[in-house]
């Protein structure tokens, strides 16, 4: 696996999270590369950036992780070029001159959920095709364990897109934007700017596909010409299930076409499809009410799609760790949520909301839930929040909501 930018050069990785540990699994064999992170990780030989920066360390490439900031001291104090594992996996396709095709999915809600469908429906075709980025493993460490990819379906966030050179997907889709990681991004402008550049690179030869209202809406972007908008609702008549929004169909539908799939066929999926753990999951319990998990959830416009999903009245949990976000935006008002819950270090945002219920615990949060929700009603965790005032991740919030729910941490 060439990546001729890389040879020769002092290397920098600087963060050791998934991706980075990914990407090094994928580099470490061939570049000598310098491991950068503040927190140390049991068998590899990791600097400090206070390490780095006093033995006045200078690299020529610096390899950067997703989460790290733009303000880090290190991109401060080092002139090295700076790239992520989205464009080497870029330079490795076009060196290697691979038929590897890409197709590239960003949004602020849903981007997991229509990745993994995409990546499933191209492998039931008999294509290879994996769902990696920010779903989970580096499309980077992909290629290294097998350059006979047909397509990598790669879910795209800003903090990778922000720094997008020449990285360029076969296919893109752009689902929808509402404000989310203003504390990376340090405005709106820069969030949606970010998000933008998953079609920098592309042309008329490639196939995008945007939602409407971004057009509508952000008139100061200019959007290429040669978008499309999805697929007409009378293409949507044969399709019953709703494990996603309508919208999202719409436009997956129109991606699969550009691809090259049947009609018939997208249609008969989409119809199978179920939707993904933690993502407005359906949970087994023996409860006289509906449970469902959508701790994946963790900004308010993902709550408010959760919300008007609803056909019964619900009991709605929301909370956990703050975000840069304007929580009033929460659709609460809307005439099937009787009752509001709100837990964690975020709750007090949550105020504004009558007859507001506030908990400290998950726990005693979800029992709360349990207690008032009625026969025939819908008991929702869908937090608008992220997770790690009490859990490591998302995950492991909706892991252990299941477990509750199911009395199984007694």
């Amino acid at each position: 696996m060439k990546i001729s930018s890389l040879e020769h050069k002092k290397i920098a990785m600087l963060g050791f999270g998934v991706t980075g540990q990914e990407v090094y699994k994928a580099l470490g064999p061939k570049y000598d590369i310098t491991l950068i992170n503040d927190t140390p990780i049991p068998g590899y030989d990791i600097q400090s950036t206070a390490e780095a920066i006093a033995a006045n360390q200078t690299f020529d490439v610096i390899i950067k992780s997703p989460g790290i900031l733009y303000s880090h001291p290190l991109l401060a104090t080092c002139d090295a070029r700076v790239t992520n594992d989205i464009e080497l996996c870029y330079e490795v396709i076009c060196e290697n001159q691979l038929n590897t095709k890409i197709i590239g999915i960003t949004g602020t809600n849903g981007k997991t959920t229509t990745t993994q469908f995409i990546a499933d429906c191209l492998c039931k075709t008999g294509k290879v095709a994996i769902a990696c980025g920010n779903i989970g493993q580096s499309p980077l460490y992909v290629l290294s364990q097998n350059l006979h990819v047909d397509y990598l379906v790669i879910e795209l966030s800003s903090y990778q897109l922000k720094q997008v050179d020449k990285f360029k997907p076969d296919f893109g889709l752009f689902l929808n934007i509402a404000p989310d990681h203003i504390d990376y991004h340090g405005s709106f402008e820069d969030y949606l700017t970010s998000k933008c550049k998953l079609f920098m690179n592309m042309t008329e030869q490639d196939g995008l596909v945007l939602d409407r209202s971004l057009v509508d809406d952000y008139p100061e972007i200019k959007w290429p010409s040669f978008a499309s908008f999805g697929v007409s609702d009378s293409q949507l008549q044969s399709i019953k299930t709703m494990a996603m929004p309508k919208q999202n169909y719409r436009l997956i539908f129109d991606l699969l076409l550009k691809v090259g799939i049947d009609q018939e066929y997208i249609i008969a999926q989409i119809n199978k499809f179920q939707g993904l753990e933690h993502r407005l999951e359906l949970v087994e319990s023996n409860h006289d009410y509906i449970v469902i998990n959508d701790s994946k959830a963790t900004n308010v416009e993902a709550t408010n799609v959760a919300i008007s999903n609803l056909t019964s009245d619900a009991t709605l949990i929301v909370g956990g760790s703050e975000k840069v976000e304007d929580y009033t935006r929460l659709n609460y008002a809307s005439k099937f949520v009787n009752h509001v819950i709100a837990y964690g270090a975020a709750k007090d945002n949550f105020n504004f909301i009558p007859n507001i219920i506030l908990i400290d615990d998950f726990t005693s949060a979800v029992k709360k839930a349990m207690s008032i929700t009625k026969a025939n009603e819908v008991l929702i965790l869908s937090p608008a929040c992220a997770s790690f005032d009490q859990h490591q991740n998302y995950i492991e919030r909706g892991n252990q909501f299941k477990q509750i729910i199911r009395g199984e941490n007694e």
